[in-house]
């Protein structure tokens, strides 16, 4: 889990692009908290877990389609060749 993590760190900082942001926030983030949650949470600890994955989830979803600049950067720039 740590090396996951750590690997997530160095992402987040040298991501060039918003959606390599999201993906590596997430496993920084999101990964251990599902974790944490998942193992020392209180009687329904997995139906716990399993929400804060939806709910992360679906905030970098929304959050994406709110700056479609973040999905759009991902794509390789689209290059016109006049002939």
């Amino acid at each position: 889990m740590f090396p996951a993590v750590a690997d997530g760190m160095i992402g987040v900082f040298i991501s060039l692009d918003f959606f390599l942001f999201y993906v590596f926030w997430e496993l920084v983030a999101g990964l251990p908290m599902y974790f944490i949650i998942g193992i020392w949470g209180g009687p329904r600890k997995l139906y716990a877990a399993i929400k804060f994955f939806l709910y992360t989830a679906g905030r970098v979803g929304a959050d994406a389609a709110g700056h479609p600049d973040a999905l759009l950067s991902a794509l390789p720039p689209v290059r016109h060749v006049h002939v």
